[in-house]
């Protein structure tokens, strides 16, 4: 499997155990240490799926979710989140994304980025 993911997170924590998730998956990963780097690397790829780890506290999280919108790319996110904020599911929803809620499961998440 060639196919090249996005890790989105503020939270070290999660930015390991996704990268290493989505590696032992086969999946080439860039996991960048903070969210405008996401944005950057973005910029200069084509990524299958774009995984992030959504934290609606976080203002980064959702200026990264909104720069994904205005530019259509959505649908090709997975957003994982804990509590549920209806804004942004509806956004991603709307433009053909996924949401998975914690705690998740990790087969069903390789399953969820993998349809």
């Amino acid at each position: 499997m060639n196919k090249k993911i996005l890790i989105a997170t503020s939270n070290d924590d999660h930015r390991y155990l996704l990268t290493v998730i989505f590696k032992e998956a086969g999946y080439e990963v860039d996991s960048p240490q903070s969210l405008s780097e996401c944005t950057l690397l973005f910029a200069q790829n084509d990524y299958f799926k774009i995984i992030i780890d959504y934290d609606y506290r976080i203002k980064e999280n959702r200026i990264f979710c909104s720069y994904l919108e205005a530019n259509s790319y959505l649908q090709k996110s997975v957003v994982i989140q804990a509590i549920t904020d209806e804004d942004i599911m509806t956004k991603v929803y709307s433009q053909g994304g996924i949401v998975v809620n914690k705690p998740y499961d990790v087969y069903n998440l390789l399953s969820v980025v993998n349809s």
